[in-house]
């Protein structure tokens, strides 16, 4: 029987709370033998560069919703402050495209089933702690939008806990915001200009929003925690590492991922729901906003799994352990990616370097596969057909990009854009995996996607380090087709979209370096009969024409592994090193010829355009080959104008 499998819609994994309640839904999919497939823009909604945020958000057109068993949303971090744009868009999505049970966390989303945070055990902890500890008596509230739930239950929670000591919370010291750093520095502005009265302490719904509060209060002049006490909610890295750090309440999202997961399972219909564990009451981090003494052991574990440091201990760096910033920055990817001489150059440069993304169990690159030449703006999704560039396994014995790099001619794995990833549906693997779908992309062009797959029994690593290391995948890319195009320009005749010589010497210069015992270089010269009688009766529009014609019959004649170049104004050579007899390149003339009759058909003029051919087969026996075969491959075509002017 097939693995269920789960898709999570989620953003910017690099916050703890949504790595927390991703841990939670892993933990709970472990338990049901559930896949989970995450797709997610590295980045925060609030990005200032727009472009780029557009190109992140192209992952969610990838999604298959009715290939799943069901689907899990995390509206909040996708809105930006009260902007409801991509809310709204996934929603229209979903309910037109999906047909599977949906489950929200913290947020009423349309009509689907939500599952939210025990908010009422964070709000009375902080405001036991200021008022008990503290002695605050006049407490303000800093909550999220007026009309979210979780705004109210953590209004509510407060009221109890400040009614409790026989204090109120009135109306009037109750302000609503967005749960992000704005809403805070504005409180700040309101408080220092009198526009509200000063209260004693501000227990804000979120970090991020305490943070904002904290250090605008402090740039205006006011002291804090001296003056005004200040605490958080969420225990996120950047109220920790903030000055003076966040005094706030870790709570326990682990929790509310595993129980969207009962929920949905309850949705599917597929039976009893096993019990989740709680983190218990330990949650409470004490910052340098309330005026406890700072517990610097937390602080200082947050800061060592962030910082980056100029050195550090290769002898302890284990392949379980997890890559570091520091073990990114000094791996130079990023020079190494901009010296790459061409695409396949740099497919194994990137190749090479995903060492650091470990510990992994395999890394896919999913490309377009048109990227090097045709890349559309992310308005249109990704295109009908993608080719997996790169495929690595961990647990294969076979490494070396000529086992894991598929770019070429005869080695690319295309597959259908509407299958997502292959491996999801065709391999089953022991245990339940998780897929982690991320975008390629440079500004609002659509490159392609990367995929970390991982069993559920290894960590997933989605932080820092990985969204920097997309981020250089993405110019790498973007640097190679900027690369490629100037190449096909200085290589390709504009009119024709042939080779040109140049293109044709750096073709030559590749075979003769692969060329094996007993190859020999094939030619077969073209050359236009009477363009300039054309040129001087018909017209030169009419020449062009026939030139073109000439170029469409010869790049037909071409077969795979050869090229078709145009060498100068009416003259073409088809070229190719391998294994050829005599009789087959004999077979050759009579094919352009009957190639030439069909284009010919298909123009639009009244002009039959012909055109005189000669082969050559030399051996490769000496670098100048090819300028041989040319030479003899030229003396055969003019014996054959000749017998045409005859």
């Amino acid at each position: 029987m097939a693995r269920k499998k789960i898709a999570l819609l989620t953003i910017n994994p690099e916050d703890e709370v949504e790595q927390k309640i991703m841990a939670g839904i892993i933990q709970q999919c472990k338990k049901y033998d559930y896949d989970l497939a995450v797709f997610s823009p590295m980045v925060h909604i609030t990005n200032y560069f727009k472009d780029y945020l557009h190109g992140e958000l192209n992952i969610y057109n990838l999604v298959q919703f009715d290939a799943f068993d069901g689907v899990i949303v995390t509206p909040i971090p996708m809105q930006e402050e009260q902007i409801t744009t991509l809310t709204d868009y996934l929603l229209e999505k979903l309910q037109k495209e999906c047909h599977v049970p949906v489950v929200s966390i913290d947020l009423a989303f349309g009509n689907y089933d939500v599952v939210y945070s025990n908010e009422q055990a964070a709000t009375k902890t902080m405001t036991e702690h200021v008022i008990s500890v503290h002695g605050a008596r006049k407490i303000a509230m800093l909550t999220g939008p007026k009309d979210f739930l979780i705004s109210g239950e953590r209004v509510q929670a407060a009221k109890e806990t400040i009614e409790e000591y026989g204090l109120s919370l009135p109306d009037e010291r109750i302000y609503y915001g967005d749960f992000w750093y704005t809403s805070g520095e504005k409180l700040a502005q309101q408080i220092v200009s009198g526009e509200v009265e000063k209260p004693d302490a501000v227990v804000c719904a979120s970090d991020h929003m305490a943070i904002g509060l904290v250090n605008r209060l402090i740039e205006l002049g006011v002291n804090v925690p001296e003056d005004i006490i200040v605490t958080g909610i969420g225990g996120v890295r950047d109220g920790m590492l903030n000055l003076p750090p966040i005094t706030t309440y870790e709570p326990d999202e682990n929790y509310t991922g595993a129980e969207a997961v009962n929920r949905l399972r309850t949705l599917m219909g597929d039976g009893e729901c096993e019990s989740i564990e709680k983190a218990g009451s330990k949650n409470l981090c004490i910052g340098g906003t309330c005026g406890c003494q700072e517990e610097t052991k937390k602080i200082r574990k947050k800061l060592q799994n962030y910082m980056y440091t100029s050195g550090y201990n290769t002898a302890v760096q284990r392949e379980d352990s997890g890559i570091t910033l520091t073990t990114l920055m000094e791996s130079y990817i990023s020079e190494m990616f901009t010296a790459t001489t061409d695409a396949e150059n740099c497919l194994n440069k990137i190749y090479e370097s995903i060492y650091l993304l470990k510990p992994y169990g395999c890394f896919y690159l999913c490309l377009n596969e048109h990227w090097l030449d045709e890349i559309h703006d992310c308005e249109d999704g990704y295109p009908e057909f993608m080719n997996l560039a790169i495929f690595s396994d961990q647990a294969k014995k076979l490494h070396g990009y000529i086992n894991h790099v598929f770019f070429g001619p005869d080695r690319e794995r295309k597959f259908e854009t509407k299958k997502m990833l292959p491996a999801i549906w065709e391999v089953e693997e022991n245990e339940p995996q998780v897929y982690f779908f991320a975008p390629v992309h440079f500004e609002k062009k659509e490159i392609g996607y990367t995929v970390l797959q991982n069993p559920m029994s290894l960590p997933l690593h989605i932080g820092n380090v990985y969204g920097m290391y997309l981020r250089y995948i993405n110019n790498a890319l973007e640097i190679s087709r900027a690369k490629h195009t100037i190449l096909n320009m200085s290589e390709r005749d504009q009119m024709t979209g042939l080779f040109n010589r140049r293109g044709l010497e750096r073709f030559s210069d590749e075979k003769l370096k692969k060329a094996e015992g007993g190859d020999t270089v094939f030619v077969m010269m073209i050359d236009m009969n009477k363009l300039k009688h054309i040129n001087d009766t018909l017209g030169h529009k009419q020449g062009d024409i026939g030139i073109c014609t000439i170029a469409r019959a010869a790049e037909r004649t071409a077969h795979s592994g050869e090229i078709c170049v145009r060498a100068g104004g009416d003259e073409f050579y088809v070229v190719g090193f391998g294994k050829y007899s005599l009789p087959e390149c004999e077979a050759r003339i009579d094919e352009f010829k009957e190639n030439l009759k069909l284009e010919n058909e298909k123009t639009e003029s009244d002009c039959v355009y012909q055109a005189a051919a000669g082969f050559a087969l030399v051996k490769v026996t000496s670098p100048n080959a090819l300028e041989e075969a040319i030479s003899k491959a030229d003396e055969a075509m003019y014996k054959d104008k000749g017998k045409r002017n005859k």
